[in-house]
Parts: C-alpha cells; sequence; structure tokens
C-alpha cells in the first residue's frame, strides 16, 4: 500500500521512502498509523547502550489467553485478542518487514485507538538496544518513558515501554505502551497499542497486549 494514511488528522505519506532502523523505530514508537518502516544501516550509540536493561522482577504485564469478548486474530508469526468491531490493516515492506495493525472504525475522524504488530524478520539492533535506545529519543523529546524487562512465552528476551505523549493536534494526550519480544529464531516484533490516556482502563489496551502469541 502507498496511499495517505491519516492520524490526528493530519497526511503522511508512506511507502517506498528509505528509513534507517532509528528513523523507523521512532515511527514505530509515536505510531501515527503504519509506520514507514525498512531495515537499515544504524548502529547502537554509546548512549543508547548505556541504559541498563532492566531485569524481570515482578510484572506489571503478563502473558494471558484470548478472553470471551474479543476476536482472535493472525500475522505472520503471532496470535492476538482484539475486540470484534476493530479494523485491520496489513503492510509489508523489503527486508521481511510487515507492519498489521488493528483499530477501533474512524470512518470521518481521525485514529484515535488501536493495537500495532511490527515484524522484523532480520532486525539490525536487538530488543534491548532498541528498547534502550527507544527509552533515550523519547527522553530527549521531553517524555518519561517507563521500561520493563520481561518475561514472555517463546521468547528469547522482552521489554515494554510506556509514555504519554500530545498527539498531532489534540488536546487530549495519548497513551502508548510498546511491548517488544524478541524470538528464539531472532525475530522482532513490536507489538504498540495506544488510546486517549483518559480512556485507558476502559479501552483495555494492556488486556489486549497481555494476548499477544508467538506462533513461529
Amino acid at each position: 500500500m502507498t496511499a495517505s494514511s491519516h492520524a490526528g488528522g493530519q497526511g503522511r505519506r508512506w511507502g517506498a521512502s528509505p528509513f534507517g532502523v532509528r528513523a523507523a523505530r521512532r515511527l514505530a514508537a509515536l505510531v501515527a498509523l503504519l509506520p514507514l518502516l525498512t531495515a537499515g544501516g544504524c548502529s547502537a550509540t554509546a548512549d543508547a547502550s548505556a541504559l541498563a536493561t532492566p531485569e524481570p522482577q515482578e510484572q506489571s504485564l503478563r502473558h494471558s489467553p484470548v478472553p470471551i469478548g474479543l476476536r482472535r486474530v493472525t500475522g505472520p508469526g503471532f496470535g492476538l485478542g482484539v475486540p470484534g468491531s476493530y479494523e485491520e490493516s496489513l503492510v509489508t515492506y523489503p527486508d521481511d518487514v510487515s507492519v498489521s495493525q488493528w483499530s477501533q472504525p474512524h470512518p470521518n475522524g481521525p485514529l484515535v485507538t488501536a493495537i500495532t504488530v511490527v515484524r522484523e524478520g532480520t532486525p539490525s539492533l536487538g530488543v534491548e538496544q532498541q528498547g534502550a535506545q527507544l527509552e533515550r529519543q523519547l527522553r530527549e523529546d521531553g517524555a518519561r518513558p517507563t521500561r520493563e524487562g520481561l518475561t514472555w512465552p517463546g521468547a528469547r528476551s522482552a521489554q515494554i515501554l510506556r509514555w504519554v505523549e500530545q498527539s498531532g493536534g489534540s488536546t487530549e494526550p495519548r497513551f502508548v505502551s510498546q511491548l517488544m519480544i524478541g524470538s528464539e529464531r531472532g525475530t522482532i516484533y513490536s507489538v504498540v497499542a495506544f488510546g486517549p490516556a483518559s480512556a485507558l482502563e476502559s479501552e483495555g489496551l494492556p488486556r489486549l497486549m497481555s494476548t499477544f502469541t508467538l506462533e513461529e
């Protein structure tokens, strides 16, 4: 797909433009809609690697089966539970990258609530490096993210980052949560959920993220 996508009332052209991993990861973090992604030449910086990887302790998010009331959906190498009304989009990119998204219907307005899975088949950075780099970038932009190490079924490594940001043109802050899963095969899945911060509990975004299941 190479059409213009809309989020927060602003259009964004995506498709063939070359982006490095850093730019791609930043776009995935902001999740305006379907990120521009290609694998590319960016290495972890000294500043990013200096942010220590959190150790799993009492996890704030744990894997759970898809509960009654959610619809089970699948993408390349994974399964997930989403509300039955959510609309689905899938985009594939070169270098073994795909982006799957399920979102609340928004026929005449901006995208408000969605969950997106970015699959990187041949990532140039590991989960720990990407998580540290994303945390540093968010702090440079004035956000106050939290980053937590997790254990996840079938995963070699896992982390979750959470932060609140101001979405374009909106007066209401947006809550963003990004679950990063590294599989035994080396694939990285970034599960990014976002919605109005005031509606976090009612939307149940953490419940959706908890159903993410590796199926490689």
